[in-house]
């Protein structure tokens, strides 16, 4: 009888704190993706996605560190959570495809810690991946100084990437093909696919005053968020109220359906701009894609292709044939109104030359390069840009 009490007492107990606890935990519209939160004894958050009932990351940790004792990764406990959906197709003034459809549902997780350290974490659960971003405030400070992003994806399983290893100096590096388990570093996009033939990529949204995000790999098939520092080692360097950029996993059953995915784009923020009507389409011809084709190379050898000859024989083409945009390796462009004048390294020669006997007459076109310092548009006025 006694034991029949305890085990009725345990079940009420038990159901009072299901009743109180927030629910942490969100699904795709159609269902087959899921998000759920838990924050362990220790009051650091993980989170978890599943496609179609079955893990693809699991119990990977959330959060950030700063200076100066200020505690931006642990002690929270869930004050409330707020659920919402939305559901709408928006024009894009320019870009691949016209009309997008933004249709996810939200959950934003509002914690707190006894440093008084008030967090969001806004998850979106959308039918091709999820995004999710932090949203800080801390009231006892002015601003600060983050040292490391906490952030984790921890694979259930290994399974096969594609990515190229971190820099922060290029993107224009050979991808490799590895199991995840064996990838050291990695830029974003990283693309994988699962041993349950899921596709997906990490990767990044509205990277607005925030460190570009790279992944290391820390064991058990999990990559870990590396933030590009400043040059003293600080991350980044905040006010006391400060929102990142999304971090995103998209997600699909086929590699296609990740080219066609447009969650990074319903992640950014809307365009700002006024009017786009003088964004048009331009014909364009270069060194690269002889390079990308494999019929010259960068190497110096016999077919390497970024020289003094090719980039003549390229603009007189261009202008020949009414192509707007042309291209040349590692050439400046002279801010002149009427006359452009090109400085390229040559690889025949040992030394930089400047192609005088090539300054060309040619209002009607614009010459763009790599590295390019001015465009030159049409109506002559120099435009300064920067690449990097």
């Amino acid at each position: 009888m006694k034991v029949k009490h305890l085990v009725g007492a345990f079940l009420c107990v038990l159901g009072c704190y299901a009743c109180s606890s927030p629910k942490t935990e969100v699904q795709s519209p159609d269902g087959h993706i899921k998000m759920t939160l838990t924050v362990d004894e220790n009051g650091k958050p993980f989170y978890n996605v599943s496609v179609d009932d079955s893990l693809l990351i699991e119990n990977s940790t959330m959060g950030f560190t700063a200076a100066n004792g200020i505690i931006l990764g642990e002690g929270f406990q869930v004050k409330n959570t707020t659920f919402s959906s939305e559901d709408e197709t928006w024009t894009q003034p320019w870009g691949e495809n016209k009309k997008n459809r933004n249709h996810y549902n939200e959950m934003a997780v509002n914690l707190t810690n006894e440093d008084h350290v008030q967090l969001t974490l806004r998850f979106r659960v959308f039918d091709d991946g999820i995004g999710f971003r932090y949203e800080y405030t801390v009231p006892t400070v002015d601003s600060l100084l983050i040292t490391d992003e906490l952030t984790t994806f921890r694979f259930h399983r290994d399974g096969t990437s594609w990515s190229i290893p971190a820099s922060a100096e290029t993107y224009e590096l050979l991808y490799q093909q590895q199991p995840i388990s064996e990838v050291e570093t990695a830029n974003t996009p990283f693309t994988f696919k699962t041993a349950d033939g899921v596709y997906g990529s990490i990767h990044e949204a509205a990277l607005y005053d925030f460190p570009e995000m790279t992944l290391k790999q820390i064991g058990h098939y999990t990559l870990k968020a590396e933030l590009a520092p400043w040059p003293d080692g600080i991350k980044a360097r905040k006010g006391n109220h400060f929102t990142t950029s999304w971090r995103t996993v998209q997600i699909a059953p086929e590699a296609v359906g990740l080219i066609n995915s447009s969650l990074i784009l319903n992640l950014n923020d809307p365009c700002v701009l006024e009017t786009t009507d003088w964004i048009r389409p331009l014909k364009y011809v270069g060194v690269w894609w002889g390079m990308h084709l494999g019929v010259e190379t960068w190497k110096m050898d016999e077919r390497h292709g970024a020289t003094t000859a090719n980039a003549k024989k390229y603009i007189d083409f261009a202008a020949a044939n009414h192509i707007e945009v042309g291209a040349v390796c590692r050439a400046l462009i002279s801010p002149s109104h009427t006359r452009i004048s090109i400085l390229m390294k040559s690889y025949v020669m040992p030394k930089r030359k400047v192609l005088k006997s090539w300054d060309i007459m040619r209002p009607e076109g614009i010459f763009l390069t790599m590295n390019v310092r001015w465009i030159m548009p049409c109506n002559g006025i120099p435009i300064m840009v920067s690449t990097s």
